[in-house]
């Protein structure tokens, strides 16, 4: 059987319809996000675990300090949780 669905960021549209389709038998839902694409904000909300790049929190809330964007990633819909890279942090 499936355990997870592993998505990345390219081919949003069809990424959605997966999602949506993994959430109706009860499998988790997993994305890499790198950078904004289309139909994102349609994906996210259905991601139950999100990973990220250390750019993208502050991509999706500009302005923000990486954490910050990690929390506004975290109310967009179901997620448990979301990491984020260190970039040249670490």
């Amino acid at each position: 059987g499936v355990f997870i669905l592993h998505l990345d960021s390219r081919f949003t549209a069809a990424a959605v319809r997966l999602a949506r389709l993994a959430l109706e038998r009860g499998i988790p839902v997993s994305i890499d996000v790198e950078k904004d694409r289309p139909h994102l904000d349609r994906l996210l909300p259905l991601a139950d675990y999100i990973f990220c790049n250390s750019r993208y929190p502050q991509l999706f809330r500009p302005g923000c300090p990486r954490l910050e964007g990690m929390a506004a990633l975290l109310a967009v819909g179901r997620a448990r949780f979301v990491v984020s890279t260190l970039g040249a942090e670490g």
